[in-house]
């Protein structure tokens, strides 16, 4: 039987090795952006305070898309980065933003808008069946005259007119009020459904001395954003020359929006190198020439001509040999194109794409 002693000192000494990597969240948002034509990088920064021993500070709220091998941090102080992890959080709900707190008081008060109009209907359907159940005038023993008849019918006549009118205006406002209501619905589901999708979430590793003011910097590589390039061709008239202006139109559905960010464009592929390939020259060769026989028959003028021909072949031939210099192509390390954007942009996950 093992001793109940080493058992708690076991267990202790475990709590104590989980409460050593002490977790630090940072909320964090994109601060740069880099678009390639199929792909895009995301660069966050955030400070923490990190405390002596070992810890993990976790960036919270990113892309769920982020490619796990692509992921990079850096930082800005005295501790010591560990390592880089990613996960999906499937528990994170999103807050509630503006224009959905916007969304449900207006549908909120379209509703009581509704409950309100069928009150009132219900009151005049109720008068209405009051006035019906009543219209029987005079006793069972008593006629009635033609002039209260008439009196009586035209106050019937033009009240139950009014309570139908009523009734009919009701009926549309309220036609109107359930449209408003079925489409806040249906943009608040979806919405929502954005709100409980899942999020990515970067852990980094770090380890400090003594507690320490840091700034970390992390970047990674997502897919399903890119942009497309558009041309502008614009002339004051036919005798002014034309003016080319080079547009872009990004799209991005990442998951994670990208607002008020430092943006460049990128003709580059971010799953390649940066060193151009070295193509393999083909070095073309000379074949031997065709030597023609003299024949005693053949004119004079004729094996002049040959001769002739033969002293060019030898001067072709005799053509000083090819180096490999000149197959030799200088690699040039810039092989795109990088546009840099000074203004900042919003770009929306999901949303059109925005020139």
């Amino acid at each position: 039987m093992k001793n109940p002693l080493l058992i708690l000192l076991s267990f202790c000494f475990s709590l104590t090795g989980l409460a050593s990597e002490k977790e630090i969240k940072i909320k964090s948002s994109p601060k740069e952006v880099t678009v390639f034509l199929r792909g895009a990088e995301v660069m966050h920064q955030g400070s923490a305070t990190i405390p002596a021993g070992t810890s993990e500070v976790i960036f919270e709220n990113l892309s769920p898309m982020i490619n796990r091998s692509n992921i990079q941090a850096k930082g800005e102080g005295d501790f010591t980065i560990l390592g880089v992890q990613f996960r999906t959080n499937y528990l994170n709900q999103q807050p509630k933003s503006r224009e959905i707190i916007l969304l449900e008081d207006s549908l909120e008060d379209l509703q009581f808008k509704s409950e309100s109009l069928k009150n009132q209907k219900s009151i005049y359907e109720s008068e209405e069946s009051f006035l019906l159940s009543n219209k029987n005038i005079g006793g069972a023993n008593t006629g009635v005259n033609a002039a209260d008849l008439e009196r009586i019918a035209g106050i019937l006549r033009t009240r139950l007119t009014e309570l139908k009118g009523k009734q009919l205006e009701i009926k549309k406002t309220e036609k109107k009020l359930q449209e408003q209501i079925v489409r806040i619905r249906n943009q608040l589901a979806s919405l929502n459904s954005e709100r409980d999708r899942s999020t990515g979430e970067v852990i980094v590793s770090v380890h400090a001395k003594n507690t320490v003011n840091a700034k970390l910097t992390i970047t990674y590589l997502v897919p399903n954003a890119g942009w497309t390039p558009q041309y502008d061709l614009r002339a004051v008239d036919a005798q002014s020359p034309v003016q080319l202006n080079y547009k872009a139109n990004v799209f991005q559905n990442t998951g994670e929006d990208w607002k008020n960010i430092k943006i460049s464009l990128s003709t580059g592929n971010p799953s390649l190198g940066g060193v151009p390939p070295v193509i393999m020259p083909i070095v073309l060769s000379f074949e031997p020439p065709y030597t023609y026989r003299k024949h005693e028959d053949q004119p004079e003028a004729m094996m002049d001509q040959e001769a002739m021909m033969d002293k060019k072949a030898l001067s072709i031939n005799n053509k000083p040999a090819s180096s490999s210099d000149d197959f030799t192509v200088m690699q040039e390390n810039t092989t795109s194109f990088k546009y840099d954007i000074s203004i900042p942009y919003t770009f929306i996950s999901g949303a059109k794409a925005q020139a």
